[in-house]
């Protein structure tokens, strides 16, 4: 079981760092108010200056609300030891309230500091920009201190550790002492504890120059507040000696020396004139000269600090300013399209890299040039009436733009918008120009392309409508002349007997032709299908070989079947199936010679019933076996051509063999003949012996 009630070890270890933090800050800020004793403080224990609030305030930020058990243990124990009543009287409270109470008043005062701080400083802080400096010495420095100055000095006025007389000098010491703790060290203190430590990331000649910088400091702030100097009781204007120096800290060496050197000169300031020695001692007392210096610390910090924030506020807007150009010039740079910026007189002032290599010029040649300079006097005349239209008119515009150089002509899609100042004046123009030209060629391409599918289109319905128009009257003609080749008519003599026996053969071809270009229009329609049933192979071929017996006698060729064993029955459209032999059987017989003998030889697998029809005529070459199948094709050769035919007869096949899912081809030698084959379904699976077994 786990014991809920016992911190885990995360939780320990936070504690523990939160305690030694706390006792951290405690110390911290004891040990700061023990140094601000040390200097000096009027008869009621106040210092004229007071570190340990700029630790306070620093803690806050750096920390957060957290941190406040250590500013108010610090703060009492301080109270506590160095507190003392007025000589001659008597307290009515006794230390310690006294103590709780600037405790009180050193906590509340470092929480409402940071809480006004936080927003312009962010979290971590940093000081950054002017306005962050002026908030953190204004509101943390001079509003914030007035809290605990106010709260204990009432205290210690009601618990009669000081007179009500000496009121008014203690809440004037306590707040200067305050203001200038918190001048001098928070500023330092949250440089150190951030990004200041780049300061350190220095070459060796910017060491030296820092370590030239630092010696000067220490040897004009020794002479000034030195006891062994001869101005050491100089009048008050010689501390402007030390002016040069805060200008070049903050010039030279940013926030970085803006924070260190009045921190300094605060070392050796404080120590002099509490001493006696320095432009400050007069002839007042050793509270008013500490609160002279007070005076003078602060008005050397504040505005050092904010110059330091100014200038490195515009070194920032400078540094993204380079960055964004840079960046923008690595973006253009990387963009394949036109990217350019004209002013109001069409004058480039900024074209990327892509641009100059159409223009085939180097940036420089094209920059502070016209459209004029660039491009031919029409294209010129065109690109800036454009340009001059949208400079006028303050509105941007896409237009196509044809443009040519170096005898190239090319097509962009340019898009440009007016250029405005501050004020809002047109004062030129930016534009993106995209290379169309592909573009628009492919869009002529693909005009032409749909002009060609409509063309062929028309071309396939004029030749579906005449070919739906010639069988009407070659049914006719057949019609008739069976009737008079069969003489039901009477009889016919030899010579009329052989006139319409022609003339019926030529009608039975032209139908052929018909037929074949009926087919190719459905083809090419996409409504060419099969319709498959069941029948017995050899009977189909049986059928065809009869037909084409005819043929077969006017060459005294011969037409021979052969089949490894008993050919199973088929799935396919038997019509179509008929056709397709029909056809290869034909071939075969018109491109042999007299005498040949054609082949069919028929197999099967388990799934499909091959058909190969061979022949021993002219051949096909190699290089036209590629498109055989294709509409309109036929080998070429004398005697090919002599053969007659309109090419389509493969091409129908090899959509009949691929409607039925099968496949055709051809193997063929030029002057050895050639095998067209082809494959149809069969109408059930052959399945061998050792695969029922298998199942089984």
């Amino acid at each position: 079981m786990f014991d809920l009630t016992k911190p885990s070890f995360a939780g320990r270890q936070r504690i523990a760092t939160w305690l030694g933090l706390i006792l951290l800050v405690a110390a911290l800020y004891a040990g700061s108010a023990a140094l601000g004793h040390l200097v000096g403080v009027i008869p009621s224990g106040v210092a004229a200056i007071w570190p340990s609030a700029g630790i306070a305030l620093a803690a806050f930020l750096l920390w957060g609300p957290r941190i406040w058990p250590g500013i108010w243990l610090g703060s009492f124990l301080v109270s506590f030891w160095s507190m003392s009543p007025v000589p001659g009287v008597v307290p009515i409270l006794p230390v310690p309230i006294i103590g709780l109470a600037s405790a009180s008043g050193a906590t509340l005062q470092a929480w409402l500091g940071a809480t006004w701080l936080r927003p312009a400083l962010g979290m971590p802080p940093t000081l950054t920009g002017v306005s962050a400096v002026l908030r953190l010495l204004v509101l943390g420095g001079l509003v914030s201190c007035l809290v605990n100055a106010t709260l204990s000095t009432t205290v210690l006025a009601l618990g009669h550790f000081i007179p009500w007389s000496l009121f008014g000098a203690t809440w004037l010491t306590w707040w200067l002492g305050d203001a200038a703790g918190v001048h001098l060290i928070t500023p330092l203190v949250l440089a150190l504890a951030h990004w200041q430590w780049r300061c350190l990331q220095v070459t060796p000649q910017q060491m030296m120059k820092c370590l030239v910088f630092l010696l000067a400091l220490v040897a004009t702030t020794s002479v000034l507040f030195g006891s062994w100097s001869p101005v050491a009781r100089a009048h008050y204007p010689i501390s402007y000696v030390l002016t040069p120096f805060f200008v070049i800290a903050a010039l030279r060496h940013g926030l970085c020396g803006a924070t260190l050197t009045p921190f300094v000169v605060s070392l050796f300031a404080i120590r002099g004139t509490a001493a006696g020695y320095g432009p400050f001692v007069g002839d007042g007392s050793l509270n008013e000269t500490l609160l002279i210096l007070d005076g003078f610390l602060i008005a050397a910090v504040l505005p050092t600090l904010t110059l330091a924030a100014a200038i490195q506020t515009e070194a920032q807007k400078t540094a993204a300013l380079r960055a964004s150009r840079e960046l923008l010039s690595t973006v253009t740079e990387g963009i394949s399209d036109v990217i350019l910026l004209k002013d109001r007189q069409g004058c480039y002032l900024l074209i990327n890299a892509a641009g100059a290599q159409y223009l085939g010029r180097p940036v420089s040649e094209i920059l502070g040039k016209d459209d004029a300079a660039l491009f031919p006097a029409e294209i010129a005349r065109t690109l800036m009436a454009n340009d001059s239209k949208i400079m006028d008119s303050g509105k941007g515009q896409t237009v196509e733009e044809v443009t040519e150089t170096r005898g190239e002509r090319r097509i962009y899609l340019s898009t440009k918008n007016p250029l405005r100042n501050d004020q809002g004046a047109v004062i030129g123009l930016v534009g993106v120009c995209i290379d169309i030209t592909q573009t628009k060629q492919l869009e002529v391409q693909s005009q032409q392309l749909e002009a060609l599918r409509q063309a062929d289109m028309m071309k396939n319905q004029f030749v579906s409508v005449l070919s739906h128009e010639l069988r009407t009257p070659l049914t006719i003609i057949l019609g008739y002349g069976n009737v008079l080749t069969e003489g039901l008519l009477g009889p016919l003599a030899a010579k009329q007997q052989q006139a319409i026996t022609k003339i019926v053969g030529s009608a039975h071809a032209l139908l052929g032709l018909v037929n074949d270009l009926l087919d190719m229009g459905k083809i090419v329609a996409g409504r060419f299908s099969v319709s498959a049933q069941v029948f017995p192979f050899p009977d189909l071929l049986q059928e065809v070989m009869t037909s084409l017996g005819v043929l077969t006698e006017r060459k005294a060729q011969h037409l021979i079947v052969e089949a490894p064993g008993p050919v199973p029955e088929v799935m396919a459209d038997r019509r179509r199936v008929g056709q397709v032999l029909t056809n290869l059987i034909t071939n075969a017989l018109k491109f042999s010679p007299p005498n040949a003998t054609i082949r069919v030889q028929v197999s099967s697998d388990r799934h499909w019933l091959r058909c190969e029809v061979s022949d021993s005529g002219i051949g096909i070459a190699s290089h036209q076996l590629t498109g055989l199948f294709q509409p309109f094709h036929q080998a070429d050769g004398s005697l090919t051509r002599s053969a007659g035919g309109t090419g389509l007869g493969l091409a129908i096949c090899r959509e009949i063999v691929s409607a039925h899912g099968g496949a055709i081809g051809v193997q063929s030698e030029l002057g050895r003949g050639s095998t067209f084959w082809f494959t149809i379904p069969l109408a059930h699976p052959i399945v061998d012996d050792v695969d029922e077994l298998a199942v089984a």
